[in-house]
């Protein structure tokens, strides 16, 4: 490579660094994203995010979207599920009943209870991949939010919160109730 590919480079990566550089900077001026730190419901701490935090909050935002992109097909099913459950339910309530009554002879609805469990059995493995997807974006949200928290702890080390609120221009004169352990 000789020098004029090698500075050719250099001002390329430079301006990619520029610009990737402005933009976190656009997003953080003027303090846009404040956190408040709270403690009973009194606010303890509260500052401008900085940059390792706003990256971290970011990576968490989009780690929840893709739960809910996950969520999606099972809130779909979500309704046969539970009219599966109550039904299944309801017939070995039945049952149970007839049984300590000493008069249950029905074997119709023994079978018809089998079936709604195969039923359920059926559908529950058909979505279990998307159930193995939402346990894993579980698992990745709860490292990302400890990574989001450790960067939260590096400027507040010595504060004890129980709750907080990140704010945004956007977001700033919502009225947030406050949750006081009791």
């Amino acid at each position: 490579m000789n020098l004029v590919q090698k500075t050719t480079t250099a001002v390329a990566a430079l301006l990619v660094s520029a610009v990737l550089s402005s933009s976190y900077a656009d997003a953080l001026k003027d303090g846009e994203y404040t956190i408040t730190l709270m403690n009973n419901c009194k606010v303890v701490s509260e500052y401008a995010m900085n940059s390792t935090q706003f990256q971290a909050y970011k990576e968490l935002q989009n780690a929840e979207q893709e739960m809910q992109d996950l969520e999606q097909p099972i809130e779909e099913i979500q309704h046969q599920i539970e009219q599966y459950s109550d039904e299944i339910e309801r017939l070995s309530e039945k049952i149970e009943q007839q049984t300590e009554a000493g008069n249950f002879h029905n074997t119709a609805e023994v079978k018809e209870l089998n079936k709604l469990s195969s039923k359920l059995s059926t559908l529950m493995k058909k979505h279990q991949p998307s159930f193995d997807k939402l346990n894993k974006q579980g698992r990745k949200i709860g490292d990302v939010a400890m990574v989001f928290e450790q960067a939260i702890q590096a400027n507040v080390p010595d504060i004890k919160y129980d709750q907080m609120r990140i704010s945004s221009a956007e977001n700033k004169q919502q009225n947030i109730n406050c949750y006081a352990a009791n």
